[in-house]
């Protein structure tokens, strides 16, 4: 996958998909985490 072809992916998204899924882990902080390679983005 190219870079044009990467979903982005930000804080408000994660939030979202966690309140969603994991209502009783909807208050917990949601931060970023430095890249460090490999395909998956980590929260």
């Amino acid at each position: 996958m190219s870079n044009h072809d990467k979903i982005p992916i930000d804080v408000s998204i994660v939030q979202r998909l966690i309140a969603e899924q994991f209502p009783e882990w909807a208050n917990l902080e949601i931060k970023p985490v430095e890249l460090i390679g490999g395909l998956l983005m980590k929260y």
